[in-house]
């Protein structure tokens, strides 16, 4: 049964993330729905049906899903995309009013559509003579291909990159990249039904090739039938972007397109030639994913994290599962987090969350910061008001002062005795990060006044030995916020003109590169050794009035990744952190 449309109107059903802008939405973006026209389709017995018709792309599975609710779902169809426009029917509707009285007569009810199996294949031409055909099993969805030493195609095909017909019992939907191919050497033992359709595809190539000869148009492939359905209903597709049938590290879809373009003589891609049914083009014993670089940056498709942006230029990490829940602390004297470690231990003003429970720092204890490896820097009430900087080990084990000399006073570390290089006071305000080798960013101020009654001041990089607990200080660049595990700082530059302050980032050589202000809080060096800048400021990212952003930095230049363009934070394998609905991003994908 073909159908057609007529008055369609356009509707964009937005992917995963609701509130998504317009041109998030393009269709030929990865991990984007298709774009779906609904409207009346006619069929060719004369039926009318509310239905959709949206574009396929060569290579991505489609699922077609309906229910009552938006809850409970029902798989309507499922089929592989080969670059055809696809019809969804969805319920019938009324027939159009007759132009003219009819005579009266019994009623012919509509003919009967039976459903016949469709066959999604790749068809190429065979080096040397020949047809070879490649498509995903009709009995176990793994990748097949067979040789056709007799069938030679008309030139016809050369203006035919796809073709849909329904002939010998099947949907032919036929995709023609027009790239000639070695013929295979070995073939898998077929199975009934793709002996079947194999079986027809030979029987029907002659009328095939007719229809090149002639230059037909291809015709829509032959839409399901719904059963009758309830008053209200509701459509979707989903889309598989992730599928690899022959598991060689590049996904269907990247190969088509890479198989189309080097049919047309403009494939950037180094590597072997694609073919997403075969896993050694070349047959070299290695698997192509992993000679491939689709997005041409310096990893290879099988271990990329990100294959379509040459900036996430690093090893994907293991398929982490992640649940997302609240923390509850049963205690109103928590207060804020403020870090969460390596362990998965959230640290709050008060203790620290572990593996379900809560663990108090005592009553009237004040976190100030925590490391990656769980260690806490503090402060204790005292009859004087507070105690000396305090460290924790680990939650569970019992304080030490930090040194002798300082004590906290009001929120400030206070040297009574002998000044650190000429300063005494640390500030509260503007912790930075706490490094697991005990270093922090803070304010030095010095007791002594000078001649003008001033208290001289600077920023300095404290560090706390992890065994003695002895205190050192390094006086750090004016401005500078805060430091992180592989040496770098950053801050505000008071030496540019802008207003506010331009943010800087010095790395641990001392280089110094600036960009506008407050666009970063977190700087990660990643396994790969590419620096990555997340974040924004904070306060601004806890009041949610901010994003964040992601850069790293890429041909000499800061830029970010098309698909992760905002981050508050992000860890050295490659897990980003965000907000919003599916705040994980991990391996091209968002959970």
């Amino acid at each position: 049964m073909t159908c057609h449309r007529v008055l369609l109107l356009a509707l964009f059903f937005s992917s995963a993330a609701f509130g998504q802008s317009l041109s998030e939405n393009d269709p030929s973006i990865e991990g984007n729905p298709p774009k779906l026209d609904v409207g009346i389709v006619t069929c060719d017995d004369g039926s009318r049906w509310h239905g959709f018709v949206f574009q396929t792309i060569a290579g991505l599975p489609y699922v077609v899903e309906s229910g009552d609710d938006l809850v409970g779902w029902t798989k309507v169809d499922t089929f592989y995309g080969l670059g055809q426009e696809q019809v969804v029917l969805m319920k019938q509707a009324p027939p159009l009013p007759p132009s003219s009285p009819s005579p009266s007569g019994p009623i012919t009810p509509h003919p009967i559509v039976v459903r016949v199996p469709n066959a999604q294949v790749i068809m190429r031409r065979a080096i040397g003579g020949g047809t070879i055909l490649s498509w995903r099993s009709l009995d176990d969805s793994s990748s097949r291909t067979h040789f056709f030493p007799t069938l030679i195609q008309d030139v016809g095909w050369n203006s035919m990159p796809g073709y849909v017909r329904q002939l010998s019992g099947y949907n032919f939907l036929i995709c023609n990249p027009l790239v000639p191919q070695t013929p295979p050497t070995e073939f898998p033992t077929l199975g009934s039904k793709d002996t079947a359709m194999v079986a027809a595809f030979e029987a029907s190539f002659a009328d095939m090739n007719a229809d090149a000869a002639a230059a037909i148009a291809r015709r829509r492939t032959t839409p399901t039938v719904p059963a009758p359905p309830l008053e209200k209903r509701f459509w979707r597709v989903r889309v598989n972007w992730s599928l690899d049938s022959d598991l060689d590290g590049t996904p269907d879809w990247m190969e088509f397109a890479q198989m189309f373009a080097e049919g047309a003589g403009n494939n950037p891609v180094a590597g072997p030639g694609a073919d997403p049914f075969n896993l050694d083009v070349n047959n070299d014993g290695i698997a192509d994913g992993g000679q491939r670089s689709s997005d041409g940056d310096d990893v290879m498709d099988d271990v990329d994290a990100d294959k379509s942006d040459p900036l996430i230029n690093w090893h994907k990490c293991p398929d982490y599962r992640y649940a997302l829940f609240q923390i509850s602390t049963g205690s109103a004297q928590a207060g804020w987090p403020l870090s969460i470690d390596n362990f998965g231990e959230v640290l709050f003003q008060n203790g620290q969350w572990s593996g379900g429970g809560y663990v108090s720092l005592g009553e009237g204890v004040y976190a100030l910061m925590g490391n990656d490896r769980g260690s806490i820097l503090g402060i204790a009430p005292t009859e004087d008001g507070y105690s000396n900087l305090l460290s924790w080990a680990t939650v569970s084990t019992a304080p030490q002062e930090v040194a002798t000399g300082p004590y906290f006073a009001a929120g400030f570390i206070q040297t009574n005795s002998q000044p650190i290089n000429g300063g005494g006071l640390i500030g509260t305000g503007g912790w930075g990060n706490y490094t697991m080798d005990g270093s922090f960013i803070a304010q030095s101020v010095a007791i002594e006044l000078d001649g003008n009654g001033d208290r001289p001041q600077h920023r300095s990089k404290w560090n706390i030995n992890p065994i003695t607990l002895a205190v050192t200080e390094t006086q750090v660049e004016d401005g500078t916020l805060s430091t992180d595990d592989s040496g770098f700082t950053w801050g505000y530059d008071y030496e540019s003109n802008t207003s506010p302050y331009a943010t800087f980032l010095k790395s641990p050589t001392g280089q110094k590169e600036t960009w506008n202000s407050d666009e970063f809080s977190h700087v990660t060096t990643m396994s790969s050794g590419i620096t990555l800048v997340s974040g924004g400021e904070i306060s601004s990212i806890l009041t949610g009035q901010k994003k964040g952003t992601l850069k790293l930095k890429h041909q000499g230049f800061w830029q970010s990744p098309r698909h992760v363009k905002e981050a508050t934070d992000a860890a050295p394998e490659g897990i980003i952190i965000k907000q919003g609905d599916f705040p994980v991003w991990m391996n091209g994908r968002q959970y």
